[in-house]
């Protein structure tokens, strides 16, 4: 469960850049946020090896800056760890110690985006997430979900390679999905 969080934390932090990604060709140029009231940071992680356990974080922001040249354009991400939530508070509390996301010493995960590919309806972000101090390049791959800027994008990370190693239970594969929505700052 606390891998999860890792991803959704990590999932928090590139949602921006995929949201940049779809504003690109569907809205005008410019500096958009992302809407936390209809956005949300999820992730999925096995446990057990068969039970799914889903959770989301709570607290977030992006910006995004469009450019004319879509493939310019900037994204930015910050997920507030210590907002994770899984529907238990004592497993939330496990995840926000330092088996997990060490909250206190590490209290925000970070996206930047580096490239982007694609169109608005069909794209990948690729940039550096930090989650516990730890920066890896990872991709992602984002769809736009319907006519109002709405966007879903999701990859797969490893838990363990940001040193969330406890709980050989919980699977080291984390899916990060984002549902994003723009708004014009």
């Amino acid at each position: 469960m606390t891998k999860i969080s890792c991803f959704i934390t990590m999932s928090l932090i590139i949602s921006p850049l995929l949201l940049l990604n779809g504003i690109a060709n569907s809205l005008q140029a410019g500096n958009y946020i992302i809407d936390q009231k209809n956005s949300k940071v999820e992730f999925n992680v096995k446990n057990f090896g068969f039970m799914n356990v889903v959770g989301k974080f709570n607290m977030f922001k992006g910006n995004v800056k469009l450019t004319e040249n879509f493939l310019n354009t900037k994204i930015e991400g910050i997920v507030e760890t210590s907002s994770i939530d899984t529907d238990s508070q004592s497993r939330d509390k496990h995840l926000k110690s330092d088996d997990f996301f060490d909250v206190e010493k590490y209290p925000n995960m970070k996206f930047v985006g580096k490239s982007i590919t694609g169109d608005q309806n069909n794209f990948k972000v690729t940039g550096d997430l930090t989650i516990k101090g730890i920066t890896k390049t990872v991709t992602f791959s984002g769809i736009k979900k319907d006519n109002k800027d709405n966007f879903q994008i999701s990859c797969v990370i490893n838990r363990k390679e940001f040193n969330i190693k406890y709980g050989s239970f919980i699977s080291d594969e984390v899916q990060i999905i984002l549902n994003l929505n723009p708004d014009k700052s």
